[in-house]
């Protein structure tokens, strides 16, 4: 049965869209422009270009919590514990904190460079094993994932081809400093 959407679903969903490009696109840029990523800026104008991507979406998924509700009632073990979900609880996911988990990554990866390390390889032995698994959820997951995320995707990789084009030598990464009017 082919999927209908709404005037108001479709613009909602170019919007969001849009906001899941911007995130990314500034989250890789702050890894591009850090001077010990030098490497990753030569490196990804092949193949690694997506890889660089995912590590990017890794660490700063453009959409951090994922909000749903309980369809049915049931119990959740977690940490020798069980938690009794009623049917219409809203549950919030936080992607952030799942793509930072040591133990569930080590299920699908084993031993691999540490998660607090930005290091897009990973994805290079592991890329099939973590992307569409429960580990590795940046637009989400299932049929309410991010509608745009191919488009996306694509965007953010066509982008990040043509910035990296530039010469970068001299540019350098700089930290504000506190800029409230007390200090």
């Amino acid at each position: 049965m082919p999927v209908v959407y709404t005037l108001d679903e479709s613009i909602t969903a170019t919007f969001a869209e849009l906001d899941a490009v911007k995130s990314t696109i500034m989250g890789c840029l702050y890894h591009l422009l850090d001077p010990d990523n030098a490497y990753w800026r030569e490196a990804i104008l092949e193949e690694l270009n997506k890889l660089f991507m995912w590590e990017s979406l890794r660490f700063e998924p453009p959409g951090p919590l994922i909000n749903n509700a309980a369809m049915k009632d049931f119990e959740l073990y977690y940490q020798g514990q069980t938690y009794k979900i009623k049917a219409g609880t809203r549950i919030v996911s936080s992607i952030h904190a799942l793509h930072q988990h040591k133990e569930s990554w080590r299920v699908i990866a084993g031993d691999m460079a540490p998660l607090t390390v930005f290091e897009p390889s990973r994805f290079l032995k592991y890329g099939d094993k973590l992307l569409g698994s429960s580990w590795f959820m940046p637009f989400g997951k299932g049929p309410r994932r991010c509608p745009g995320q191919a488009a996306a995707a694509l965007m953010v990789k066509t982008f990040l081809k043509v910035f990296i084009q530039r010469d970068w030598k001299n540019c350098r990464t700089v930290y504000p400093e506190n800029q409230t009017k007390d200090s």
